[in-house]
């Protein structure tokens, strides 16, 4: 077993089942397009997507690289299309750096070293600041707990292991495999695959602890496993609220008096 499958094993085999993408699950059979859990779940993917517009929340974040492990509480807040706001907090709770984006453009305030950066967003910007190989707009729907296949995609053939688990792949107009969606047998979504062109595998992410929340059956733990860069994150909520009102300003933030600009002097 390499390294990397054996962090995502230690990190989330106990809470989400096969842990290891490269491992592979069990034999699978073909499900009849005429299974009503197939529409049935592409529905509720469709219908989660859309109750779900916004989340706040305190979540504990576990990050493993490969290089380096790192622990950290953050307070966040997440809304559709790709608006995120994160701030990284200290062991009393002080704000030790903040990241605000609302799709377009970005703004990143450390307080040690004091700095501040800003630019448009580029699809790098999580992988650079968080070690994070997301990009915003992918962010948000998994924070969520409610991503959906894009209306370009349409659905392949789906797939059924013996446990009860069933797979959704989606693929794009060439045939090309882009997405596939995991179910366990109660129809909740426990996991969501993303490729690339080639059928390259890009990111998974799996969702467990499933608790009420407001009338939902909400995923309060998210591991994510990128094989590209050999990391693995999990994301663990303490306190989330859905469809909070959030003031359209805290997903930017304005350069702080006397804090050295990125690549610029003081400001005074």
């Amino acid at each position: 077993m390499n390294r990397a499958c054996a962090r995502a094993l230690a990190f989330s085999s106990i809470v989400f089942g096969w842990g290891c993408s490269t491992l592979g699950p069990p034999a699978a059979a073909p499900v009849p397009a005429s299974d009503p859990r197939v529409s049935a779940y592409v529905s509720a993917l469709h219908e989660a997507a859309e109750r779900r517009q916004a989340v706040r929340g305190v979540v504990r974040l576990a990050l493993d690289d490969g290089d380096q492990r790192a622990r950290s509480v953050q307070r966040i807040a997440a809304a559709r299309p790709a608006r995120l706001r994160v701030e990284v907090l200290g062991l009393l709770d002080q704000i030790l750096a903040v990241l605000a984006t609302d799709g377009e453009t970005f703004q990143l305030h450390q307080t040690s070293p004091r700095r501040f950066e800003a630019g448009p967003v580029s699809r790098g910007l999580l992988r650079r600041v968080a070690r994070i190989d997301l990009a915003p707009e992918a962010a948000a729907p998994l924070l969520l707990g409610a991503p959906a296949p894009a209306e370009r995609l349409r659905m392949a053939s789906a797939m059924e292991w013996s446990d009860g688990r069933l797979a959704i792949p989606f693929v794009d107009t060439h045939g090309g495999l882009r997405e596939r969606y995991e179910f366990d047998e109660d129809g909740r979504l426990q996991a969501l695959h993303r490729f690339r062109e080639g059928d390259r595998l890009h990111w998974v992410a799996r969702f467990g602890d499933y608790r009420d929340l407001a009338g939902e059956s909400f995923a309060h733990q998210i591991a994510l496993e990128f094989p590209d860069t050999k990391a693995v994150a999990v994301l663990t909520f303490r306190r989330a609220e859905l469809n909070p009102a959030l003031p359209e300003g805290i997903f930017h933030l304005e350069p702080p008096k006397r804090v050295s600009s990125a690549g610029g002097e003081p400001t005074r």
